[in-house]
């Protein structure tokens, strides 16, 4: 109990102190990433997904090797993001508005960070179902990932470079890693 108060205590003063909006714009990428992923479950299987809440967010639960095309339910989530992220570039060839440039960034991303080759994100699933080479090395890939991921932290931090959006994706794989897609 005592984490769901710190957990949402968080999400309070995230919220209440977001100037640029960037936080309410991640929460809502984020549900328009795992929508992506309960409609194309739903549209696939023709069925509702087990979907769990915990203080991470939304767990979509489903045994992997029930289907061959469950690649395309762990597909939409990026794709969600990709296309919200090229909506908001075209829109903002017409006008210039400093939310909409911040939801592109959160978007673009989310979806970069997804397509990482790390097993719990999109990426590592999508290379896990169709590879055997990635089934047989996911762990040292992954720790790969992870450790190129954490030398650009330190390499942009060193430099004048902002990686707030970096700190977000990681704020975001940390959520990610409780999720089963």
């Amino acid at each position: 109990m005592k984490s769901r108060f710190v957990f949402f205590t968080a999400v309070f003063f995230g919220l209440y102190f977001d100037t640029l909006n960037i936080f309410k714009f991640c929460i809502l990428s984020s549900i328009l990433h795992e929508a992506g992923h309960v409609a194309a479950y739903i549209i696939i299987l023709k069925q509702m997904p087990k979907i769990k809440i915990t203080i991470f967010g939304f767990v979509m639960q489903y045994p992997r090797a029930n289907s061959k095309n469950l690649w395309l339910v762990t597909l939409c989530g990026p794709l969600v993001n990709i296309t919200a992220c090229c909506i908001s570039f075209l829109l903002l060839q017409s006008k210039f508005t400093l939310n909409l440039y911040v939801f592109m960034w959160v978007n673009a991303v989310i979806f970069a960070f997804n397509m990482l080759p790390v097993y719990y994100l999109d990426g590592g699933h999508l290379l896990y179902d169709k590879f055997a080479w990635y089934q047989r090395n996911y762990q040292i890939i992954s720790g790969a990932a992870i450790v190129i991921m954490a030398a650009g932290m330190i390499f942009l931090s060193a430099g004048n470079v902002s990686f707030r959006p970096l700190l977000i994706s990681l704020l975001y794989f940390f959520i990610n890693m409780s999720n089963d897609i």
